[in-house]
């Protein structure tokens, strides 16, 4: 399972990274912010979802699923928390990533097969009723 760790400035800027993507360089991150870097969706709803933790000041986790040329279509569960400075302020957010893709595509398949076998008990148990003994 992928991790990502990461440190952003008030204005959603990389300051540091942990185990960024293998083809970027840290010079290809660092002072930039998502959408300076990556294109696809998910990379908005994941800027705004920092903007929201960063304008509450309340850590919150949520599920995003990404399509960008970079890495494909994956799944990533996020944490993000505020940082703030010693006054108090909200100086920014740290940002830890997973990627849950094959958690995610294995529920999709296990709640498709519990809904067809549930389907299938309906229909047995309709069979039976009618069947003549």
């Amino acid at each position: 399972m992928d991790q990502c760790g990461q440190g952003r400035d008030k204005e959603l800027r990389y300051r540091f990274i942990y185990n960024h993507f293998p083809s970027l360089q840290e010079e290809d991150i660092i002072g930039k912010t998502d959408v300076e870097i990556f294109t696809g969706a998910g990379v908005k709803e994941s800027q705004e979802f920092k903007k929201e933790v960063l304008e509450r000041g309340l850590p919150a986790k949520r599920e995003i699923t990404f399509e960008t040329e970079l890495f494909g279509s994956k799944t990533f569960l996020i944490y993000v928390e505020p940082v703030f400075s010693k006054a108090g302020d909200t100086i920014g957010v740290n940002y830890m990533g997973m990627d849950v893709t094959d958690q995610v595509n294995y529920l999709s398949i296990l709640s498709f097969c519990l809904d067809f076998h549930g389907l299938i008990l309906i229909s047995n148990s309709g069979f039976q009723k009618n069947k003549v003994h």
